[in-house]
């Protein structure tokens, strides 16, 4: 059977919707920019005074590219962040011993919309 000739279901599941190229030509002026993969982290549980500045101030001051979010929260009683960084920054940012005593910390899954965001840290 030709591979092309496929149905719809065999079709979508067998072909990548996208490919890389791979071919090394040193003469070609043509590159690739250099890709910049981030992970994305959300912090709950802290006092509601505590602002985006003071964060990255206090844990991420050495980290390079790190945009922090407060977020809207239910209640006025704590306030939570949305935080991304470099992915391989990634493991030492899901460390325990990398946060406050008490915080909750998990990855952040999803898409942070403008109705989620309260104020945040410039980028850098």
């Amino acid at each position: 059977m030709d591979p092309l000739t496929t149905t719809n279901n065999q079709h979508s599941a067998s072909k990548p919707r996208f490919i890389v190229g791979s071919h090394k030509n040193s003469s070609s002026k043509l590159s690739s920019v250099p890709v910049r993969k981030h992970a994305d982290i959300f912090v709950s549980r802290l006092d509601p005074c505590v602002t985006s500045t003071m964060l990255e101030s206090e844990l991420f001051n050495s980290y390079s590219e790190v945009t922090i979010n407060k977020m809207v929260t239910r209640h006025p009683s704590y306030s939570s962040f949305h935080v991304r960084l470099h992915a391989e920054k990634l493991v030492e940012g899901l460390e325990p011993a990398f946060w406050p005593d008490g915080l909750m910390v998990k990855r952040f899954w999803g898409r942070l919309t403008p109705e989620m965001i309260l104020n945040s840290t410039p980028k850098n």
